[in-house]
């Protein structure tokens, strides 16, 4: 039966528990281990091995047991390395001078789930609850044992002293090594979004929340044996680049995000969050995007157009400015491109236009014409959306699109990833898509702007480019 629930499940165990066995010909081992699944058999000096280490015999119900002052005892023996047992000296001592016990108490080290089990002797379904021990830090348990065994107990019952090791140990159990169940991880539905030189947490957590601090949680982006960093046997293992670490107090609250330190460019990547609790595997994705520090660059600004000291904020006042001429000004349209070109990668920047009752937004190859008549389309390498007469908006794609916005956006983002030829907008407020292009791009690409005319105060309202700190 347990064969057939570990074919059915696609289980892998490192092997099963029982309960120590009395009878001659009797193996608890052969019935509750199949064939490859014991962990280990360890000569006693009463010549028997195998066996338990976590039981909770009433549960089982075993007939050929015959402990019954112990029945409700969960914990009788904890196996903890190779080369040796842990046991509560007063347990043992217990079950030694018991009559109807041998001390045949037997050990594995068990995983985390619950199997139906169909006893031999009582023909009676059961569960047993198996731990996963596999991954715990056996020196933590080992010391919190023998602390545990220092505790006065001279002084308590047999019932009593039964009772105070079940409930300790079950809490050191649950605290090492928690029974788990199905989980899934969950990552954010949408891209994170940060900038140079700013800490970022790319998000991922255990459903439900369960204690990940014995599993290995495993980050990485396209190499799956060259992670970004792995958690494994409690430990944060060795890194080539240091900024990347992860809560390990979150850890038990099933927290197994990702936090980058002093983000760069570089570190633009969807990410791949993979955790192993000893017998499941599940896995999310993370998408981060560095944000673009854009500024608008004054030498690419049409003569009507005022551009701030910092930068960020252009507008049309209907004066014409005193400026020199050259080969990147817009001459007759108010246009303005920002200083900062992108050949690659992902690149995400927010405008605010409230106020305004016509604009343009977009990208812009850098070849673009920017002299006399322009037709703004990606024939011609322009990639935008505008608004025109306060409400209506529109993708000049290769022909033009209308876009039925419900909500008119205060804040619009642009989202452009060069390598996969898309640029996107979005209602920054909402989260809400916009409208998306997707083609094919070859040279520098420019975030680009038109405020367009103030139309005698009308259209007086400046674009203003997004503080990065206010998202």
């Amino acid at each position: 039966m347990i064969e057939e629930h570990i074919r059915e499940k696609g289980l892998d165990f490192m092997c099963l528990t029982e309960t120590g066995h009395q009878s001659e010909g009797y193996s608890a081992l052969n019935e509750a281990c199949p064939p490859g699944y014991s962990f280990l058999e360890v000569a006693r000096s009463t010549g028997c091995g195998g066996g338990l280490a976590i039981i909770h015999l009433q549960d089982l119900g075993l007939s050929h047991i015959l402990i019954p002052a112990t029945s409700s005892c969960e914990c009788l023996a904890i196996k903890c390395d190779d080369d040796g047992f842990v046991y509560p000296p007063a347990i043992v001592k217990y079950l030694n001078r018991t009559p109807n016990v041998t001390s045949y108490v037997h050990d594995h080290k068990v995983v985390s789930m619950e199997l139906p089990f169909l006893s031999p002797h009582t023909k009676l379904k059961r569960q047993i609850h198996f731990r996963n021990l596999n991954n715990i830090n056996v020196d933590a348990l080992a010391l919190d044992l023998k602390l545990l065994s220092s505790d006065p107990t001279s002084s308590l019952s047999v019932a009593d002293l039964v009772d105070f090791y079940n409930q300790s140990l079950s809490s050191l159990l649950d605290f090492h090594a928690p029974l788990t169940s199905s989980f899934i991880v969950v990552g954010p539905s949408k891209p994170v979004v940060t900038y140079v030189g700013e800490d970022v947490v790319l998000p991922a957590s255990l459903s439900p929340a369960l204690n990940a601090e014995a599993f290995e949680v495993r980050w990485f982006t396209t190499d799956f044996r060259s992670p970004e960093l792995l958690y494994t046997n409690y430990n944060i293992g060795r890194q080539s680049d240091t900024r990347r670490t992860l809560s390990r107090d979150n850890l038990k609250n099933g927290n197994v995000s990702l936090i980058i330190r002093n983000v760069r460019v570089s570190d633009e990547h969807l990410y791949k969050c993979l955790v192993y609790s000893g017998q499941r595997e599940e896995e999310t994705q993370v998408s981060l995007t560095v944000e673009a520090d854009v500024t608008f660059d004054p030498e690419t600004a049409n003569q009507w157009l005022i551009v701030s000291e910092d930068g960020k904020e252009v507008r049309d006042t209907d004066t014409w400015q005193r400026v020199t001429d050259n080969p990147k000004r817009f001459d007759r349209y108010p246009i303005v491109l920002a200083r900062e070109g992108f050949t690659s990668g992902r690149h995400y920047w927010e405008v605010e236009v409230g106020g305004k009752t016509n604009w343009d937004l977009g990208v812009a190859r850098e070849s673009v014409n920017r002299k006399g008549e322009i037709t703004v389309s990606p024939d011609n390498g322009y990639w935008t959306v505008c608004l025109r007469n306060e409400n209506e908006y529109k993708a000049f794609d290769y022909s033009s699109v209308i876009l039925p916005l419900r909500v008119k956006p205060q804040t619009v983002g642009v989202f452009l990833d060069y390598d996969e030829g898309q640029v996107s907008f979005y209602n920054a407020q909402s989260r809400s898509h916009l409208y998306t292009f997707t083609d094919s791009f070859t040279e520098p690409l420019y975030p680009y702007f038109n405020p367009e005319f103030n139309d005698g105060g009308k259209n007086a309202a400046p674009l203003v480019i997004c503080p990065l700190r206010t998202h």
